[in-house]
């Protein structure tokens, strides 16, 4: 292989492992959710919760071990980017005390078309760019706005409820909200690698 061919070959490769990885985190992201949220023993919540973050761990690990070696500031500045649209979606949901839910189909939406990307990105060989990695990180930051609505919600709710045959879904929640993180953090970190 000559140098173009190889590092067309390299860059592809690359392509293809950061579509997957999104790919994967959406996907199971959704699965897990479903059974955690629809799961009546705090157990198997806790149990989904554990295993998606194990998951997650074992996806992000090439990932993150790539990106370091060719932009290590990536890693740092995808970081500090989830923090502090983690910070900003908090403040806004506390700030606003409202039922954001119907932000739940626009990101359902969003997270469709990005599979859809993803997947015709495979079967055709190409990079999804800086672009895609923008609207993934607009996305992933209106789920994370939603999720924190949704948590802010139920705890609102649990509260007039107590007493009554309340759920306990606090284990639910916290796996909504890392699956939120960690499309937030793979879209930022995507975002500084392909810049």
């Amino acid at each position: 292989m000559d140098g173009v061919t190889h590092t067309i070959a390299r860059l592809s490769a690359w392509a293809a492992q950061w579509s997957l990885a999104l790919g994967a985190v959406i996907v199971l992201g959704a699965l897990f959710r479903g059974v955690a949220r629809n799961a009546r023993s705090t157990a198997l919540q806790y149990a989904c919760l554990a295993s998606f973050v194990v998951v997650e761990s074992v996806l992000f690990v090439p990932v993150l071990t790539r990106a370091a070696a060719e932009v290590p500031a990536a890693i740092r500045n995808a970081g500090l980017l989830t923090l502090i649209a983690f910070a900003c979606g908090t403040v806004t949901a506390f700030a606003l005390r409202r039922d954001l839910s119907f932000l739940g189909t626009l990101v359902q939406s969003g997270l469709s078309l990005g599979l859809i990307a993803v997947v015709t990105a495979l079967a055709f060989d190409f990079d999804l760019g800086t672009g895609f990695a923008l609207v993934m990180l607009v996305t992933a930051s209106l789920a994370l706005l939603h999720d924190v609505s949704a948590v802010l919600q139920d705890a609102d709710e649990e509260d007039e409820a107590r007493g009554a045959g309340s759920r306990d879904l606090h284990a639910a929640a916290s796996l909504s909200l890392f699956a939120s993180m960690a499309l937030l953090f793979w879209s930022a970190l995507s975002l500084f690698v392909s810049s």
